[in-house]
């Protein structure tokens, strides 16, 4: 199983970024960080039970820099500000 879920991790690497590498999703988006953070931890998860220094390090400073992109583009307060909302409905 560990081996599935690091594949599905490696697609949507390679998704998001022939993605953006054919313009239809801008490396400065909400979505390209998420799918980036997505993938870096599913790929994480699965070096746990293959471990490899070198692409856990890789992962961990994906899973850094995808957290950083999206707070710097607010997605953390969009999505508690839809939280907010729903609950005061």
């Amino acid at each position: 199983m560990p081996h599935i879920i690091g594949l599905i991790g490696s697609f949507l690497v390679i998704f998001a970024y022939y993605r953006m590498a054919m313009g239809k999703t801008p490396g400065e988006s909400i979505s390209y960080y998420a799918i980036n953070l997505v993938a870096a931890t599913l790929l994480g998860y699965s070096l746990f039970f293959n471990f490899n220094l070198g692409s856990f390090t890789i992962e961990v400073f994906w899973v850094i820099i995808s957290i950083i992109g999206l707070r710097r583009l607010g997605a953390f307060n969009k999505l508690l500000t839809k939280e907010t909302s729903r609950d005061t409905h």
